[in-house]
């Protein structure tokens, strides 16, 4: 079992606060029009990282349709992703994701953040986010390029493909972890 990464470099809501039977029926509808869509179900950890897109009620769903291109790609094991968020901590030269899960709020403006303090589980991390995600990767590409150490050539695919999926979101899209 691995971590699935899918982005969208847009989407745009069609229905919101919808029971899932509903949502699924939508989804079908919209298929059968040849629209691709997205299904983003209430989570107590929908944070404004998720923003621009609409908050569903708890229990509830919102149906996105996909416009654009799309960008898929395996990120690892969950484990894996584990090392891979501390590898970019390292790479930058800052506090391990453990510290950062304990004070979110205090190392928010650290490199990376909206990714290290985000749940490995499922969720979308929105354009706002993925912006910021987008400029970090730029930012640390010589550092991730220049790394040598142990599974590098591994470290730079899996660096490389997260920085492919926030520069397609970060204008109107989303990355979901699947």
């Amino acid at each position: 079992m691995g971590l699935d990464i899918t982005a969208y470099a847009k989407v745009e809501l069609k229905a919101a606060d919808l029971q899932r039977e509903a949502a699924w029926c939508l989804v079908d509808e919209l298929y059968d029009q040849g629209i691709r869509t997205v299904v983003i179900y209430d989570s107590p950890e929908f944070t404004e990282r998720a923003a621009p897109l609409v908050a569903p009620s708890a229990g509830l769903c919102n149906v996105y349709a996909i416009d654009g291109e799309m960008f898929n790609f395996r990120a690892g094991s969950y484990s894996g992703h584990g090392q891979f968020r501390r590898w970019l901590c390292d790479l930058a030269g800052i506090t391990a994701p453990e510290e950062q899960w304990a004070h979110p709020d205090k190392y928010a403006p650290l490199p990376f953040h909206e990714l290290v303090n985000f749940s490995d589980c499922e969720g979308v991390i929105g354009s706002v986010a993925c912006a910021e995600l987008a400029k970090d990767f730029a930012a640390y590409q010589k550092q991730a390029d220049a790394f040598n150490g142990g599974n590098a050539e591994y470290w730079q695919r899996v660096y490389s493909d997260w920085r492919k999926a926030f520069e397609l979101a970060q204008h109107g899209g989303v990355v979901s972890f699947g």
